[in-house]
């Protein structure tokens, strides 16, 4: 069961015996992500768990740009929002929550800085700049992605407790980027 974004976890101490060439890889794995090797098994376990996304193969994510873009050539674009909609609901915060242990704009940001870097299908982009920090999503997926992207950080804003319309989030689409402005 999913914690509400405002609550973490608590965490106990447990001792497992794992193959040599198991703990080598997972360590290796958790080296190429920039991350521990306990944030590594934590995710595989939650992932297999809770159902979340699959942990990234190799750098990259379960929906390659080829498939992104046979996918949204089929729907229309508010299907796409939609669906980006309900991949924040299913799989975005639960993603979230196993990683970094709440949904906030920071660790929104970071999933889907993650997801840019892994994917193959863009590229994201930070700025900051009097006081805001503007995210740019730079995609390869069409108007269609950007309504994907945007129902998808929408949605995770509203899960954080952050009205979209609200002044200090500030969320724009074009046909090849999603740009988020944040107010500190």
């Amino acid at each position: 069961m999913l914690l509400p974004p405002d609550q973490k976890e608590k965490s106990v101490v447990r001792t497992f015996r794992l193959p040599e060439r198991v703990c080598e890889d997972l360590k290796k794995e958790a080296e190429e992500n920039r991350e521990s090797l306990n944030t590594r098994v934590n995710q595989l376990l939650y992932t297999h768990l809770y159902d979340a996304w699959p942990p990234a193969p190799r750098g990259k994510v379960a929906f390659p740009k080829p498939m992104m873009a046979m996918l949204f050539d089929k729907i229309s674009t508010k299907d796409a929002r939609d669906v980006g909609h309900e991949m924040a609901l299913r799989f975005s915060q639960t993603e979230i929550i196993g990683r970094w242990g709440a949904i906030n704009p920071d660790t929104i940001m970071q999933l889907w800085r993650m997801i840019s870097e892994r994917s193959g299908f863009g590229e994201c982009k930070c700025v900051m700049d009097r006081g805001k920090r503007s995210y740019t999503f730079l995609h390869e997926l069409g108007p269609k992605g950007t309504s994907f992207i945007a129902g998808n950080v929408e949605t995770l804003f509203q899960l954080a407790g952050i009205d979209p319309e609200d002044t200090s989030v500030t969320i724009i689409g074009t046909n090849e980027a999603v740009i988020v402005e944040i107010e500190d």
